[in-house]
C-alpha cells in the first residue's frame, strides 16, 4: 500500500486502526484492566495461584490500596488506575496466623519536599467482627536529627473510626513539629466489643510507615 496515495480521509481512518491495535497489545500485554475491586483482587490473586473467590474487606481510596480474604487469609493489593480501568501493581497474601494489617503513617511532606511534620494516622484492616471500638496508644519519641540524642517522649491515643465491618480508621493528628529523628514505639492496639470488654490487645516494639503487622 502507497501511504502518500491514500486521500486524508482513509489516512485517517488506518491511523485509527493502527492505533486501536497498539492500544489493544498494550493491555495484553500489561494485563486488561478491571472495573471493580472484587475483580482486581481476582486478578491479583492469579499471582498466587488462587482460582477460588475472593472476598473483598475494604478499598483505601486514599492510598490506591484493597484488602481481600481468601481462605482466612490476607491479601493486599495496591493497583493503579487508568482511563481503561485498574490494574494491580503489587500484590502480598498473608499466612493465617495474620489477623489484621495496620497500615500506619506518622509524618506528612510539605509542599516544597523539604521538610517532614507530625502527622500521626493509621488504618486497621482484617478479621475482627465482634470489636465495636479499636485504641491504638503510640509513644513517640523525639531525637535530635544530628546527634540522635532523645530529647523527649509522649504517648498519643488515636480512637478509631469503623468505616466497614473489617476496617477502623485511625484519623490523623498533626502539628508543626519536625518528625526527622522521630521513633514510634512501643504501641499498644487494643479491640473492645459493645460493652466496653477488652477482645484483644497487642503491643508492638516499634510502628514503622506502612503496613505492620503481627503473628
Amino acid at each position: 500500500m502507497n501511504w502518500l496515495k491514500l486521500n486524508r480521509g482513509k489516512r485517517t481512518i488506518l491511523n485509527l486502526i493502527l492505533t486501536g491495535i497498539f492500544v489493544f497489545l498494550m493491555l495484553w500485554r500489561q494485563g486488561f484492566p478491571v472495573q471493580s475491586y472484587e475483580k482486581l483482587l481476582q486478578r491479583a490473586a492469579q499471582s498466587y495461584l488462587i482460582e477460588s473467590p475472593v472476598e473483598l474487606l475494604h478499598a483505601d481510596a486514599e492510598s490506591w490500596t484493597v484488602y481481600g480474604a481468601s481462605d482466612g487469609k490476607l491479601l493486599r493489593v495496591t493497583h493503579g488506575k487508568n482511563l481503561f480501568g485498574m490494574q494491580w501493581n503489587d500484590v502480598r497474601l498473608f499466612s493465617e496466623e495474620v489477623p489484621y494489617l495496620l497500615e500506619f503513617n506518622y509524618a506528612e511532606m510539605s509542599e516544597n519536599k523539604e521538610e517532614f511534620t507530625l502527622c500521626v494516622g493509621g488504618l486497621l484492616t482484617g478479621f475482627f467482627e465482634e470489636a465495636a471500638t479499636a485504641e491504638l496508644t503510640v509513644t513517640l519519641n523525639f531525637h535530635d536529627r544530628l546527634t540522635g540524642v532523645k530529647e523527649s517522649e509522649e504517648t498519643v491515643t488515636l480512637t478509631g473510626v469503623r468505616e466497614s465491618t473489617a476496617c477502623f480508621r485511625f484519623p490523623e493528628r498533626r502539628d508543626g513539629r519536625d518528625a526527622l529523628g522521630l521513633l514510634v514505639g512501643p504501641a499498644v492496639l487494643r479491640l473492645y466489643d459493645e460493652a466496653g470488654g477488652l477482645l484483644e490487645e497487642h503491643t508492638y516494639e516499634r510502628l514503622f510507615p506502612g503496613t505492620n503487622f503481627h503473628q
